[in-house]
């Protein structure tokens, strides 16, 4: 494993790994994660249900000092798109409550969101989107990333759309 993955939060050593400490853990990423890093200023929100994967995806924007807030399910996310109004949407496709799908589409039909018009979409996602799935979740300035993105590659994707949609272009 890339040496970017591996701070997770976990016992590093496998001897003194067990169901007790691996509760433990996961209890502590689930609260860091769910609520807003920044409540004050989110320009990045983070939709992850995963929650290894959305540690991960804290960790490396943590590491490139870029502030932001994360969410496990689409009722989540969509309250704190409604409150921070971001410049950049790291967003899931699968999700319990509201799919990444069903959340575009209400960012779509609601006016007091229309400044997100020029919000830089990242859909990081493991489906294979057809190209009508695609249309789908087009919403301000979207792209597309696999979730095997995780490491710098990630991160240098979420800093491109924190400086605009120019300089997103793949």
């Amino acid at each position: 494993m890339p040496k970017s993955l591996t701070p997770v939060g976990l016992p590093e050593s496998p001897e003194t790994f067990n169901a007790s400490s691996f509760s433990s853990h996961l209890a502590e990423l689930q609260q860091m994660t769910d609520s807003c890093k920044n409540p004050g200023s989110c320009p990045v929100i983070i939709v992850e249900d995963d929650l290894l994967l959305r540690k991960i995806l804290t960790i490396q924007l943590e590491a490139a000092a870029i502030k932001f807030c994360a969410a496990s399910d689409g009722h989540q996310a969509l309250a704190l798109i409604r409150s921070h109004h971001p410049k950049v949407l790291v967003l899931d496709i699968s999700l319990p409550g509201l799919s990444g799908f069903e959340i575009i589409e209400i960012l779509k039909q609601d006016p007091s969101l229309s400044d997100l018009a020029n919000m830089q979409l990242i859909v990081h996602t493991a489906l294979d989107l057809s190209t009508e799935d695609r249309q789908r979740m087009s919403f301000g300035h979207a792209q597309f990333l696999t979730k095997t993105r995780v490491g710098k590659e990630f991160t240098e994707v979420v800093r491109r759309a924190l400086s605009g949609p120019e300089s997103t272009e793949n």
